[in-house]
């Protein structure tokens, strides 16, 4: 155990789970659950756990694009980097974001309220090119679309999706 108090509340929320690789990955989930990122301490905490290098459970969080090691910010905005978006303008749509917002991927704006992150493909093929914005699907979308929402998003409006459906994933 350790003094940090987040390491020590990490230790206790993942002891039930064994050493091997997907015990990690299930306590790499449970913690981004409870806390909403996988902090430095938390890092340290499930490497002892599984007697891993802190290095490898820091390459299984960066590897994976659904966890993170940072808090989210208000509005994420989630660029898609398939194939089927690529070939239908994605690169001009990401450009035009990270443009607009002034930021690259991974990145968020100096106000913290925006960020901007690829994610994986999840079959929304036939709406691309397209982004997901609090994880819900804005698409098709060419480079001037991508404008338009980076600045509503930017100027705190609510995309019009959002604003029909009160924001509630399916």
């Amino acid at each position: 155990m350790t003094s940090d108090p987040e390491a020590t509340t990490v230790e206790q929320f993942i002891s039930d789970l064994s050493l091997g690789d997907g015990e990690m990955l299930a306590a790499l989930h449970r913690v981004q659950e409870r806390f909403g990122f996988i902090s430095r301490p938390a890092i340290d905490a499930i490497a002892r756990h599984f007697q891993i290098t802190s290095a490898r459970v820091f390459a299984t969080v960066s590897f994976y694009s659904d966890l993170r090691l940072s808090p989210a910010a208000a509005t994420r905005i989630e660029w898609c980097g398939g194939p089927a978006c690529r070939l239908k303008g994605g690169e001009n749509v990401r450009i035009a974001l990270e443009s607009t917002l002034g930021v690259k991927l991974g990145e968020a704006t100096p106000d913290g309220r925006v960020e901007l992150r690829e994610a994986q493909c999840d079959g929304s093929c036939h709406q691309a090119a397209l982004v997901w914005v609090n994880g819900r699907v804005h698409g098709p979308m060419g480079a001037a679309d991508a404008v338009r929402l980076a600045r509503g998003v930017s100027d705190g409006e609510r995309p019009a999706s959002e604003e029909r459906d009160g924001g509630n994933q399916p």
